[in-house]
């Protein structure tokens, strides 16, 4: 890890810096991919404070934020489940991508919760971008699948890199 990236784990108090990138970061992550609207909708519903939280605390998600160059650029959140780890969030600010950010915060995860059979994320299958990223280090996709994001209904790949 580059000694200008600096990951810590976050607890509940720090929720609100995860809500800030994400209202920074979702405008451009999901530019062409799905409404302005939408994302306006969707950035209340689940990055509202007790959403978060709710991941946090009742379904084990564990949040990581990484600076770079003292600022927070990204973030990520993760949980395991079986033999499994499961990215459920990863955006970096446009400004600070391909710096190493994302692959750090993969990185500290996987660390951070042991050996597993599998890292698998879902990604919206429109976000070419994500999509591209994500094959680069090493996903593969193995299934498309409806998901329900706020009020809104999707479609995502289901993305899995084998340990």
């Amino acid at each position: 890890m580059s000694a200008d990236i600096i990951i810590r784990r976050i607890d509940a108090e720090a929720l609100p810096i995860v809500q800030q990138l994400a209202e920074e970061i979702w405008p451009h992550a999901f530019d062409g991919v799905i409404q302005r609207h939408q994302i306006e909708i969707m950035l209340g519903d689940i990055y509202a404070l007790e959403s978060l939280e709710n991941e946090m605390n009742s379904l084990g998600h564990v949040f990581w934020i990484a600076r770079h160059e003292h600022v927070d650029a990204a973030f990520l959140s993760a949980f395991k489940r079986d033999d499994v780890t499961w990215i459920k969030k990863l955006y970096v600010l446009p400004d600070r991508q391909g710096m190493g950010l994302g692959k750090a915060l993969i990185r500290t995860a996987l660390e951070h919760f042991g050996p597993s059979r599998a890292l698998s994320l879902n990604v919206n299958n429109g976000n070419t971008n994500a999509i591209a990223f994500y094959r680069h280090n090493g996903f593969e996709i193995e299934a498309e699948v409806p998901v329900t994001m706020g009020p809104f209904e999707f479609t995502d790949f289901v993305m899995t890199r084998t340990l």
